[in-house]
């Protein structure tokens, strides 16, 4: 998807974004939980589509996937969009269209992690100049991988795979990378949230919070089938109570027919 960065809440009307299907970084996830909104504020200054946007910088944009930012005070970024990283493409009396060149897919592959002990220390790497999220994921411990506990950068050779995108929708994602050299991960513009689960190659694979707010999942050497989808174990207990509680209501109510009939 290409998401819309809006910088001023007086350009369009409220949740006009949703009349026109315009794709922003609260409208990424169908869940906007507390990670997420915190890590927006963070970079952006905001919880909200367009509402009062007021800051962004580079990592921030390649985090949220952001392609183009909407702004009505072209004189303010005038500097900016002079930059490699950004290209005026549309502009009028009150607003003005800047296309961020260097956008970071919604699915990319990387080798280098750091490990954040805390959501303080997770912001502080992706808040540090010259952190590149293109290159480098920020795993949140406990639980983050086979270097959890270990707040160093991992060092390896760079290596950024082709992702084949094979299905996505709400619920489910299908990915593909072929060939990779050596381990790494798969970082999804996707929120952290319990429920989601994933699998490589057929064999279940736990899902780590990354950059903050968002989801990742080891890769392996070689061909990765990548399977992420929902499957909250909270339903199934649901369903599981549901039936029982049916089941006792049916054998209740066989107990009290037999009792109420009468032999002949």
């Amino acid at each position: 998807g290409k998401q819309l960065l809006f910088m001023q809440d007086e350009i369009l009307p409220a949740n006009v974004n949703l009349v026109y299907r315009l794709s922003t970084t609260s409208s990424n996830d169908a869940i906007d939980v507390k990670y997420y909104d915190r890590l927006e504020n963070f970079f952006f200054g905001t919880i909200g589509p367009i509402h009062s946007v007021l800051k962004f910088n580079e990592i921030g944009l390649k985090l949220f996937g952001i392609a183009g930012i909407v702004t009505g005070d072209l004189s303010t970024y005038a500097g900016t969009i002079n930059a490699d990283a950004y290209k005026l493409v549309a502009k009028t009396d009150k607003i003005a269209l800047i296309a961020y060149n260097n956008k970071l897919p919604l699915y990319h592959t990387v080798v280098n992690a750091l490990i954040a002990d805390s959501d303080e220390q997770a912001l502080k790497f992706l808040d540090t100049p010259g952190f590149d999220p293109a290159k480098t994921v920020v795993l949140s411990a406990p639980n983050s991988g086979p270097d959890s506990g270990v707040n160093t950068l991992q060092v390896a050779r760079d290596e950024q795979n082709a992702v084949e995108v094979l299905s996505d929708s709400a619920t489910d994602v299908r990915l593909k990378v072929s060939g990779r050299v050596q381990p790494g991960y798969m970082v999804l513009a996707r929120t952290y949230y319990p429920g989601w689960k994933a699998k490589v190659n057929g064999s279940p694979q736990p899902v780590y919070r990354a950059n903050y707010a968002f989801s990742a999942i080891a890769l392996q050497q070689g061909d990765n089938l990548i399977e992420f989808y929902y499957d909250p174990d909270s339903f199934k207990v649901g369903v599981v109570i549901s039936l029982a509680s049916l089941l006792a209501l049916v054998i209740f109510g066989a107990s009290k027919f037999r009792t109420g009939v009468s032999p002949r």
